[in-house]
């Protein structure tokens, strides 16, 4: 009986927990936290280390504890996504036991901020250079331009800085507008406009 009861514990493998440190909630973190991360792990014959993963790939491995605490990075990953937080826990002969946790990146909801940089005037038949500043949390993804309320962009800019020229050759004397509006990576958009007045040389 006592070769039994040794046996299984000998084969027994250590049991591990992990939980999200407060104020950090696992299914809302913002993206580019550091998440603090608890890890728990018992087992009769001790605790060798614990190696954490997350989607697979090995982050960090921490040794010999009953109760470790590691930081889980969060700027590469998309806001909206979710990923798999797993530890494996070994013990003193070689037996691991494991445990996953789900980080939800909390969804991207803000959109960017914009401006158009242009002369307020300009000579007829003249390129107008435009600029169109925008920033995000996260990424700026397309910029795109208007003139005169036109359904279709006069220009599109898929990578910064977004520079412009606007040809006014066909352009009426007087005043024009320019619309322009920005995606970032989320889908989420803003606009601005601006005037500009097209004068006779």
């Amino acid at each position: 009986l006592l070769a039994f009861l040794c046996a299984i514990a000998i084969a027994t493998a250590p049991v591990v927990a992990l939980a999200v440190e407060a104020p950090f909630t696992a299914s809302a973190i913002g993206r580019g936290q550091s998440v603090p991360i608890a890890s728990q792990a018992t087992d009769t014959n001790g605790i060798s280390r614990v190696d954490l993963f997350v989607d697979g790939a090995l982050v960090d491995a921490k040794r010999g504890a009953t109760s470790l605490r590691f930081l889980v990075e969060t700027a590469a990953m998309a806001a909206g996504s979710a990923h798999i937080v797993e530890a494996h826990a070994y013990d003193q002969i070689g037996n691991v036991g494991t445990t996953t946790l789900t980080l939800q990146i909390a969804p991207d909801l803000q959109p960017p901020a914009v401006t158009i940089v242009a002369n307020a005037t300009v000579g007829q038949g003249r390129t107008l250079q435009v600029l169109v500043q925008a920033t995000d949390d996260g990424r700026v993804a397309r910029a795109e331009l208007f003139l005169d309320g036109g359904a279709v962009p006069i220009a599109t800019g898929l990578v910064e800085p977004f520079k412009f020229d606007v040809s006014t050759t066909g352009l009426n004397g007087g005043s024009h507008q320019l619309l322009a509006v920005v995606e970032d990576g989320a889908g989420n958009q803003a606009s601005t406009t601006t005037i500009f007045t097209v004068t006779a040389d």
